[in-house]
């Protein structure tokens, strides 16, 4: 049965010469089939700004979990096709 969750992600960006152009994308993926769950469905430009750092935010709401046993995810960040990542895990509670 399927589950809708409703959950953010925040990273903070640091290091970032933003003089100069660049792209963002963000993914989502269950880490033991690779299906994608969220996708920012390309990159983004990042704005000519120029602080030391800036945060990225990404509020989700009811996103399709398809196994209600819950399971392993990867948060992926690109930036300019560099990849960052994070796991976290939903986890099914018998209530």
């Amino acid at each position: 049965m399927p589950t809708m969750l409703s959950f953010a992600v925040t990273s903070i960006v640091s290091g970032l010469d933003l003089r100069k152009e660049h792209t963002i994308g963000m993914r989502i993926i269950r880490v033991d089939s690779e299906e994608e769950v969220f996708s920012t469905h390309g990159n983004q430009k990042i704005p000519n700004v120029n602080p030391d750092n800036f945060i990225i935010n990404a509020n989700l709401s009811n996103i399709n979990i398809k196994q209600s046993t819950g399971g392993q995810y990867k948060v992926i960040l690109s930036i300019d096709d560099k990849d960052f990542n994070q796991i976290f895990y939903i986890l099914k509670t018998d209530e």
